[in-house]
């Protein structure tokens, strides 16, 4: 027999119980422990109410997790991470986590809903596809590692032609031009310890920024450089440049030997892709050789359809 409970009402060893077992033949290495979901929840705005949990004779058989948040004036909602129990697939867990998935978002005047997926990962998107969602953009995982060879900045940019700015990744949230509707993990609220790079003119006009982290090892030493949103202001004949700018100083120092990522980088911007791809990132591949591709996926809620 098949419930359904929202998270709350669950113990979070219930819930990472799901998560493991739902996972533990996933692309990539997911571990929970009750004490790492309590934090994942609180640190990238996922929720326990809105979240659910589905039990197959009483042991946790999977779960959806959710959060809702107003973002751009419209309530949006993201699935942080789909898991059901192998041995238990095709029992109609999916669809019934997803059912419940789909009534709280309505229950909260969801306008738009978003997830993401492997693209290779073809049942769960017909799922996704059965309860209102289609694929929007593909997301790429570019990376390089080692020193930088080159500086992305063009040879034909004056010193003095752009400034730089740094700040956290809450600085970004009130241009004009920042990405609303950017996967969920690669918002400024998503990002904890997040870092922004803001690229200005001469007149101190922002008209370019990147969200980023940088992750160091137990001895204090640079281990990766993580870019998740990189953007120039609509309508700069500079555009190039002024991306370049801004990659140019959020993965300096160039010559530090380390991993240097994107994260969900959304294949529709083309310009970032194009230059990253120049100075020499390649598509990263899981260990056992699955391209590191996922599809993002939208839902409208009733009323915007």
């Amino acid at each position: 027999m098949i419930t359904i409970k929202r998270l709350k009402d669950c113990t979070m060893t219930e819930a990472a119980e799901a998560g493991n077992r739902g996972f533990e033949d996933y692309y990539v290495n997911i571990g929970f422990t009750p004490d790492r979901l309590v934090s994942m929840l609180s640190l990238t705005g996922l929720s326990s109410v809105h979240s659910v949990v589905a039990f197959y004779d009483d042991r946790p058989a999977g779960f959806i997790l959710n959060g809702i948040r107003m973002i751009g004036g419209k309530q949006v909602a993201w699935n942080g991470g789909t898991a059901v129990v192998p041995e238990l697939r095709r029992q109609g867990i999916g669809q019934k986590l997803m059912a419940a998935t789909v009534e709280c978002y309505e229950e909260q005047g969801v306008e738009l809903a978003t997830l993401e997926a492997f693209r290779i990962n073809e049942r769960a998107i017909a799922l996704y596809e059965t309860f209102g969602y289609h694929i929007v953009d593909q997301l790429c995982f570019l990376q390089h590692i080692g020193a930088l060879e080159t500086s992305f900045r063009s040879k034909s940019v004056g010193e003095n032609d752009y400034r730089v700015a740094r700040g956290t990744a809450h600085d970004v949230r009130l241009l004009s031009f920042y990405q609303h509707t950017a996967p969920w993990r690669t918002q400024w609220f998503a990002l904890r310890g997040g870092q922004s790079i803001l690229v200005k003119d001469a007149l101190n006009h922002t008209i370019g920024y990147a969200l980023y982290e940088r992750v160091f090892d137990g001895e204090g030493s640079l281990a990766s450089i993580v870019l998740y949103q990189c953007e120039a202001a609509p309508g700069r004949d500079d555009a190039d440049e002024i991306v370049r700018e801004a990659l140019d100083a959020l993965f300096a120092p160039h010559d530090e030997p380390c991993k240097r990522t994107t994260f969900n980088m959304p294949r529709a911007n083309e310009r970032v892709v194009r230059i990253l791809q120049e100075a020499g990132f390649t598509d990263a591949h899981t260990a056992d050789g699955i391209p590191f591709e996922q599809v993002y996926m939208v839902r409208k809620g009733k009323d915007d359809r």
